[in-house]
């Protein structure tokens, strides 16, 4: 407390007449225990000047809070920008969220304070020419970088689009075209599960996001195949994962193709096995989960006694706990992997436990409903 009331003591001495100096005298005179600070416990100039500046604070401080709670959406200015509009497949791409105290009070950052300490983002992308909504799920973020802002002062958060579910969803479907539209809500509503503006909140909209996608076709094909084998290039190494996506799924391929999957399959892996440990990790993470189409690839994946392509696996292909793949991650000799197999068993078996209760349940309660017999039927 001796710091605050230092720190306050400065403010009001050196923003004579300000809401800011108001404000500071006000907190200090809270802090020493009095309802009115007294001349003894001020430096002279601003000594002369606390009845004055006490009458003020009084007359003032109320108005500006009156003109918060009139118009709230004016005490909080949010802008939320993607870094670019144009994203192609694997391409990493930020939002910068704005956010700017146009009142004229101090305001905290934190859980209760008049600042939320988190915001929550809306998104929706839709496929061209589709009338679904595909909204994705709400996603919190946390903006809490600062304790506080002063009147006029803003914060500036860049949020990583991966780690969002509007990146998830260009590594999950690279080969699809989206229009995305993204807006946050600034000081959410815990009543709407944050999905909703409280209090000085707002909804704000950024500008829609074009994901390209892949059109697939016989020369799209022709030519991945030939640069997936150019070393030492990262955009081989996207082009491997785009490819495999395109041939998980042999509906996908052009006609001209699907009866030559089996070259096309050796391709692939041949390029995957001549390309660094790091890259194959990468495209182990994110191509499609497992199909009958995709076993050259899975079994040279799994015949690896690379550390960094088994952490890789065991992180985002394993979801059943009896998985063998986990065992060749003891047997590795990294004791590091080793642990990462046993929390990823740990979290797969919990997962799986779940999955059955809640079946248990469904059929539970499917049970317990009364059986329709129909109209007319007798008692």
């Amino acid at each position: 407390t001796a710091d605050a009331i230092t720190e306050f003591r400065t403010i009001a001495e050196t923003h004579l007449g300000t809401s800011l100096g108001l404000l500071a005298l006000d907190r200090l005179s809270d802090l020493l225990a009095q309802p009115k600070l007294v001349a003894s416990q001020l430096s002279k100039p601003i000594a002369e000047r606390a009845e004055v500046l006490n009458t003020a604070l009084a007359k003032h401080l109320p108005t500006t809070l009156d003109e918060i709670i009139d118009h709230p959406f004016r005490a909080l200015s949010v802008e939320v920008k993607p870094s670019s509009t144009l994203i192609g497949p694997y391409e990493s791409f930020t939002f910068g969220i704005r956010i700017r105290n146009s009142s004229r009070l101090p305001m905290a950052i934190g859980g209760d304070a008049p600042i939320s300490g988190k915001v929550t983002m809306r998104s929706a992308a839709p496929r061209p020419g589709e009338t679904d909504a595909a909204e994705l799920p709400p996603q919190p973020l946390l903006i809490d970088r600062r304790l506080r802002l002063m009147p006029g002062e803003e914060i500036l958060v860049t949020v990583d689009a991966d780690l969002t579910v509007v990146g998830l969803l260009l590594n999950v479907q690279p080969l699809d075209s989206h229009l995305v539209n993204v807006s946050v809500v600034s000081n959410p509503s815990t009543a709407s599960g944050g999905q909703s503006p409280g209090f000085l909140g707002s909804v704000t909209g950024a500008p829609p996001i074009q994901f390209t996608g892949v059109t697939i076709n016989e020369a799209w094909v022709k030519d991945s195949r030939t640069l997936v084998h150019t070393a030492g290039s990262i955009e081989a190494v996207t082009r491997l994962a785009l490819l495999v996506h395109a041939a998980a799924d042999p509906t996908l391929l052009p006609e001209s193709i699907r009866g030559d999957t089996a070259a096309l399959w050796k391709d692939i892996v041949d390029a995957w096995k001549a390309m660094p440990e790091s890259a194959q990790a990468w495209v182990i993470g994110v191509i499609p989960q497992d199909t009958p189409a995709m076993a050259p690839l899975l079994d040279a994946a799994r015949s690896s006694t690379s550390t960094t392509v088994l952490r890789s696996w065991a992180i985002t292909r394993v979801v059943d706990p009896k998985d063998p793949m986990l065992d060749v991650c003891r047997r590795s000799g990294d004791p590091e992997l080793a642990k990462l197999a046993d929390a990823v068993q740990w979290v797969a078996d919990r997962r799986a436990k779940r999955a059955a209760d809640e079946v248990g349940i469904e059929s539970d309660r499917t049970r317990s409903m009364p059986k329709d017999n129909g109209a007319g039927s007798g008692r």
